[in-house]
């Protein structure tokens, strides 16, 4: 009877040992199955981030939201498959528990719940349609660099301005370097010019101002291992603490420097350049505030050619039939 006893308990741990390999083994392949599938659709999507960089301005916004629904279409479509293996919020979730047992560092976990409440926010903001409408977007050296917001913020007691971008086709953070923004703010005064080609428009003068290096301070790298809804290649982060415009800024030429690093050493130029940038007055200072420079005088053209400006260049586009409107 023992033996027999003996036998049967060893013959159901073999039973349970095999049911447990075959379940393992299921659950494994499964596994594999799901970041197979997830790694086919971002291949792809990267793939067409790659062209939406290059895209014309004026169709950029329709090729945008192609990408981003395909990526979502695809995403869905895993997760109805997959649901517990792509659970929205999975990654940060899974890191606070590991957290609360030990198994992760509470401070660093800490800190990534900021980023990634973050990234949600600008996803859902921006991303999650892609049918947003950027201050200023240009594309150089193999990346498209939206503007998509400015806003007036207070971070460590200043005031200033805060920028948020998005970087399409934005290689590995440790590869990029943007090394300067220069403003070449337009500076109107009430009186006005009574002689030259100019007269009677308001008098000016230009004032020069760089930013650099010019990283932004929180650059969000490989967010779409967070959570895959996220598209690859895709960058996001915030400038923080920009000066506030002169109260007497009407428009400003903005450009953005610098160079990405390929793998094998090789620097690629990035050089982008917006022009006649409509400056909002909510990122103006408040006239005779402590943003206005009250030491400069206005120049006529000759001046500014010898201050190394060109008139030309500052001279005001014809206005666009919505800004006729």
């Amino acid at each position: 009877m023992k033996n027999l006893l003996a036998f049967a308990l060893a013959i159901g741990a073999i039973a349970a040992g095999a049911i447990f390999l075959i379940f393992s083994t299921q659950d494994r392949a499964e596994d594999a199955e799901m970041h197979a599938g997830l790694r086919d659709l971002q291949l792809e999507v990267l793939r067409q981030v790659g062209m939406v960089v290059h895209s014309p301005n004026d169709k950029v916004a329709y090729d945008r939201q192609q990408v981003v629904r395909k990526n979502m279409e695809g995403v869905e479509a895993l997760r109805k498959k997959y649901p517990a293996r792509l659970k929205p919020d999975r990654f940060i979730e899974e890191m606070e528990a590991k957290a609360k047992t030990g198994e992760k560092d509470k401070a660093k976990t800490a800190e990534y719940r900021i980023r990634y409440d973050y990234a949600k926010e600008i996803f859902n903001n921006y991303l999650k349609d892609g049918a947003y409408k950027p201050i200023f977007t240009g594309n150089s050296g193999g990346i498209r660099f939206d503007v998509v917001s400015i806003k007036r913020a207070v971070d460590g007691g200043q005031e200033g301005l805060r920028w948020e971008v998005l970087i399409w086709g934005a290689p590995p953070k440790d590869q990029l370097q943007l090394t300067n923004i220069e403003i070449k703010n337009v500076i109107h005064f009430p009186d006005l010019e009574t002689s030259g080609k100019r007269k009677g428009q308001p008098k000016r003068t230009v004032v020069t101002m760089n930013l650099s290096p010019a990283m932004p301070y929180v650059l969000l790298d490989k967010t779409w291992e967070w959570f895959p809804e996220w598209p690859i290649g895709v960058a996001a982060g915030y400038y923080q603490g920009v000066p506030m415009f002169d109260s007497r800024t009407d428009r400003a030429n903005i450009t953005l420097t610098g160079n990405l690093r390929t793998m094998g050493g090789s620097m690629v130029p990035v050089e982008i350049e917006w022009k006649h940038v409509k400056i909002d007055g909510s990122w103006k200072g408040a006239p005779g505030g402590q943003w206005d420079d009250k030491t400069i005088e206005p120049l006529n053209d000759e001046d500014l050619k010898e201050q190394g400006a060109d008139p030309a260049e500052f001279d005001e586009a014809p206005a666009t039939p919505d800004e006729k409107k």
